[in-house]
C-alpha cells in the first residue's frame, strides 16, 4: 500500500488527524511500521504531512474544522495588510 493510501485512509477515518499533525504521525507510523518512536531508514514527517496536504488540497472532505477558521484570518490578514487592530 503506498503512503498516499494510508494517509487517505486515516484522514477519512480518524477526523482529528485532519488538524493535528501529531495525531495524523503517529497513526502513519502506526499503521505502516507498527512503532512511533522509530524513524530511522522510514518516511520522514515532512513526507507525511505533504502527502496530507495535497489531498486536502485535492479533497476538501478531509480538510480539518480549522480550515475555515484559518481561511477567514488569512482574508482579514490580506484586507488589512497585516495590521490587525484587537479590541477589547
Amino acid at each position: 500500500m503506498k503512503f498516499k493510501d494510508v494517509i487517505e485512509k486515516i484522514l477519512i477515518e480518524n477526523p482529528k488527524a485532519r488538524d493535528d499533525d501529531g495525531v495524523l504521525l503517529t497513526e502513519f507510523y502506526l499503521r505502516v511500521y507498527g512503532v512511533y518512536y522509530d524513524f530511522k531508514g522510514k518516511a520522514r514527517p515532512e513526507t507525511v504531512t505533504r502527502i496530507r496536504r495535497l489531498l486536502q488540497k485535492k479533497n476538501p472532505e478531509l480538510r480539518g474544522e480549522k480550515n475555515e477558521f484559518r481561511k477567514e484570518v488569512a482574508e482579514v490578514y490580506r484586507e488589512t495588510k497585516g495590521k490587525i487592530l484587537l479590541d477589547f
